[in-house]
């Protein structure tokens, strides 16, 4: 009896025993959690709208890293069960003692003994059960607690169990990813180094050491059952969840989305006003007056038009406010009254047009590169600015249209037809004009985008969509600097698991705040077949990273042509192109 009250105390498990006591009971798990957190004076930061990511019902597993060994299974349920109560966890022994939340909890213990295995198995048939029934179950894959090793000094979890993907296969579950920013203290991580069991006997000092601190958590989104890559074995399905929820490292903290707020609030201070709309009347005016042909297509009550500078005095000055209004809510922009320059005079404006509405949905500035190039060189040309190039370069590419400026007004950003309706519009202008081939103009990501992020692009662009040819006679006047820093994860995973641009775009949904993705008009664009010839910093767009892309219509498929173009269309740009019905369908 000496012996164990003796062991107990070197192993603080008496002091979590004499907190339990002390800490204020409740028939209601959530509050006694709630009491337990309070106790410690643990505050715990995360993203109150990402709790919508958690699904309301149905078999769902959330997964998790293990940097505890504890308090994570305490702050979990704590969060969950205030989205639905149908909530179980796999959790360490350790746990017992908080007998009040035994209701919650199926133990899984570390161990290797054969009672142990005895009651894991047991554990691990009743959490079967439970998502068969259509509960939530909460499982930390590692199986251990997350720790350095005298090959990895990071601090993270081992290689996950793939029992959690058969769990997940049989139940038809969704996943759902979460990740602890937090770890143990640096004792605990070199009483590991010395023997493993050492960190199993610091697992309750470790519970109570997380008095007074302030716990990060990010909550990622719903991986549905559909979407978990089965073509995979379990073992690298375990290690494609294990992804999802590092990935999640990369998000920023409140104080650094603050930090952000705070500067995109200055800016913006800096910025000049928003010159005023002239008046519908003398756009309408303008509209009627332009010849019939430059009416390009109509869906509805969208119609798209283009027009010369000299054409349209008033639409333009209603384009260059719009531009800038609409690329100063992505932290874009001038920071002028009015997002109008030298270039618009000898451009092509395309729009489109809200005919009930009477008002402007978006633009595009296109640039006929053989024309401008002969009259004016390659200085002419708006990418210029941003990349340094020769008619060498031009040659290459000719006949090409620059695109760029483009932009929708906030108000029609998701209604997909605005966009279509611009594209169809450069189609059918394509169609007007068929010895044009090729697109060209730059695509931009916001600065308000991660670092991360913005690497994150940029290195799946140079390894999947990059034309190495063309990239050798273009330079950036100010390249990017820095390079993509993963935290606390492989690198050889991201490379593993990202493969399309899609996969790009659902890893930055998960841990971005302001941005559901990767651009839109930057996934356009590789779809399209765009290859891009490299990225610059441009300091007069609120340092927004502009990839310069181009997309070679003769190798864009014969499905997607017709698609913009129309059947006709297309077989008038074919007879001017006949290389390009060789595509593969």
């Amino acid at each position: 009896m000496l012996g164990t009250k003796v062991i107990q105390k070197i192993l603080r498990i008496d002091r979590v025993l004499k907190d339990y006591d002390q800490i204020e009971k409740s028939d209601d798990v959530q509050q006694f959690i709630q009491n337990t957190l309070s106790y410690y004076n643990i505050n715990l930061e995360y993203i109150e709208e990402h709790l919508e990511r958690i699904s309301s019902s149905g078999p769902t597993v959330v997964v998790a890293n293990h940097p505890f060994g504890g308090m994570e299974g305490l702050i979990l349920p704590y969060l969950l069960l205030s989205v639905r109560k149908d909530v179980r966890i796999l959790a360490n022994p350790v746990l017992k003692a908080f007998p009040s939340l035994d209701s919650l909890f199926l133990y899984v213990a570390p161990y290797q003994t054969q009672e142990a295995y005895r009651n894991n198995i047991q554990a691990t048939k009743k959490a079967f059960q439970w998502l068969k029934s259509g509960g939530m179950l909460v499982v930390f894959p590692a199986g251990e607690v997350s720790h350095i090793t005298w090959n990895n000094w990071t601090v993270r979890d081992p290689n996950w169990s793939n029992s959690i993907v058969r769990m997940v296969r049989k139940t038809n579950a969704n996943v759902i990813p979460m990740f602890f920013h937090n770890r143990n203290s640096s004792f605990f991580q070199a009483a590991g180094l010395i023997h493993p069991k050492l960190r199993t006997a610091l697992l309750p000092s470790e519970l109570l050491n997380k008095r007074d601190q302030t716990i990060r958590i990010s909550i990622g989104k719903k991986i549905s059952y559909a979407k978990i890559p089965f073509e995979l074995n379990d073992t690298e399905i375990a290690s494609y969840l294990r992804f999802r929820t590092y990935m999640l490292a990369q998000s920023p903290s409140k104080g650094a989305i603050a930090t952000a707020f705070q500067k995109m609030i200055k800016a913006k201070k800096k910025m000049e006003v928003i010159t005023a709309h002239r008046g519908t009347k003398l756009l309408i005016t303008e509209l009627n007056a332009l010849p019939k042909n430059q009416k390009l297509d109509q869906a509805k009550d969208f119609e798209v038009y283009y027009a010369y500078a000299a054409q349209i005095p008033n639409i333009l000055h209603e384009i260059g406010r719009l531009r800038e209004k609409t690329f100063r809510r992505v932290g874009e922009g001038t920071g002028k009254s009015i997002d109008l320059d030298e270039f618009d005079q000898h451009y092509i404006h395309l729009f489109a047009w809200n005919s009930t509405r009477k008002e402007m949905i978006g633009a595009y500035r296109m640039g006929l590169v053989d024309q401008i190039v002969a009259e004016k060189g390659v200085k002419g040309l708006y990418t210029r600015q941003l990349f340094t190039f020769d008619e060498h370069f031009i040659q290459k590419i000719i006949p090409a249209i620059e695109l760029g400026r483009s932009f929708i007004r906030p108000k029609y950003q998701k209604n997909y037809a605005s966009l279509l309706i611009l594209w169809k519009g450069i189609s059918k202008f394509i169609v007007q004009n068929p010895r044009y081939h090729t697109l060209f103009g730059t695509v931009s990501i916001s600065n308000e985008y991660s670092n991360f992020s913005k690497h994150l692009i940029m290195d799946y662009v140079k390894r999947h969509t990059y034309d190495q040819n063309l990239s050798q006679d273009v330079r950036p006047i100010t390249p990017p600097k820095g390079k993509m820093k993963l935290k606390e994860m492989e690198e050889s995973l991201l490379y593993t698991f990202i493969q399309e641009i899609d996969d790009v775009s659902e890893m930055i949904a998960d841990y971005e705040v302001a941005y559901q993705g990767v651009p839109i008009l930057l996934k356009h664009y590789l779809k399209l077949g765009g290859k891009m010839i490299g990225f610059n910093v441009d300091p007069d767009f609120q340092n927004a990273v502009d990839g310069l892309i181009l997309v070679d219509l003769r190798k864009t498929q014969e499905k997607t042509l017709k698609f913009y173009m129309g059947k006709e269309g297309f077989d008038q740009f074919s007879q001017h192109h006949p290389s390009s019905q060789d595509k593969a369908s």
